[in-house]
């Protein structure tokens, strides 16, 4: 089978599952299980391992699974993180996040990363910022063995430390009133929601890492009230909020001693982040 014709061949199979750009998603399977462009080099045959793992990893994309599960990794801000089933995949408006903490952090400042996932945050920030150092923390034991897989991956674990836990529970006593930045992508899709997502998200991706279960108020009060131990004085709380939830989060910030509180939206213009700093 020649690149063009697993091209042609991919693109009428992912169309047919409802996939909105098909052409442009069996390029890059083909791309990824051959090393060889359809587009540059249509003419060139694929081996047959290379066939094989094509067809397989068609065969997932039309059943809906995300891409990044089957190609294993996404890049994220200035790294590739591994990802794979049981752990969220990065999004691109994540990477507010570590912009956000890379302004905030001063030189040499510890910083707290809450629901690391993948480690994507954590990892991105150390990589852009030699100087910090990070502790990541995650409830799920399976997200914190990718996030420990992408630390060696990328050589940070000297400098990103992980801790399994819930929440702020998960980080020792010992860090009490140290960092300077907290941040945090938690959970915040409403149970309700869940119904009504994409099915690469709703079917394939972590209910644990996506969905509120006691509302996504809930989840950001508790990082709100446990803020003020772990932050020095001066500190940044700065979170990822889920469309329309950016004054419901604002506000319990405020309710719970935030100052400077600050908005940042993202391409589609989505205010996706919001941050305070905590008086101490």
């Amino acid at each position: 089978m020649t690149a063009r014709d697993a091209w042609r061949h991919g693109a009428t199979a992912l169309a047919a599952a409802g996939l909105p750009e098909p052409s442009r998603e069996a390029r890059a399977l083909v791309r990824a299980a051959s090393g060889v462009d359809p587009w540059l080099d249509p003419g060139a045959v694929l081996d047959p391992a290379a066939e094989v793992r094509y067809h397989g990893w068609l065969g997932r994309r039309a059943a809906r699974e995300p891409y990044a599960y089957i190609s294993g990794s996404r890049p994220f801000h200035r790294v590739r993180i591994r990802v794979r089933p049981g752990v969220l995949i990065p999004r691109p408006e994540t990477e507010l996040l570590v912009d956000a903490a890379d302004r905030l952090a001063p030189h040499g400042a510890h910083v707290c990363d809450l629901c690391t996932g993948s480690g994507a945050i954590a990892l991105a920030l150390a990589a852009a910022r030699p100087d910090l150092r990070l502790d990541a923390t995650d409830i799920s034991g399976a997200a914190l063995a990718v996030a420990a897989e992408n630390a060696y991956q990328l050589a940070l674990t000297e400098r990103v430390r992980l801790y399994g836990g819930d929440l702020w529970e998960a980080l020792p006593p010992t860090q009490a009133g140290r960092y300077a930045v907290c941040v945090c992508n938690p959970p915040y899709v409403e149970p309700r929601e869940l119904a009504g997502l994409e099915p690469e998200v709703r079917d394939h991706e972590p209910r644990l890492a996506l969905v509120a279960e006691r509302g996504f108020g809930e989840m950001y009060r508790r990082i709100a009230a446990g803020a003020g131990r772990w932050l020095c004085a001066g500190g940044w709380l700065v979170a990822e909020v889920g469309a329309d939830q950016a004054d419901a989060v604002e506000a319990l910030w405020a309710e719970h001693g935030f100052s400077d509180r600050f908005r940042l939206r993202d391409l589609d213009g989505v205010e996706r982040v919001v941050g305070g700093r905590w008086a101490g």
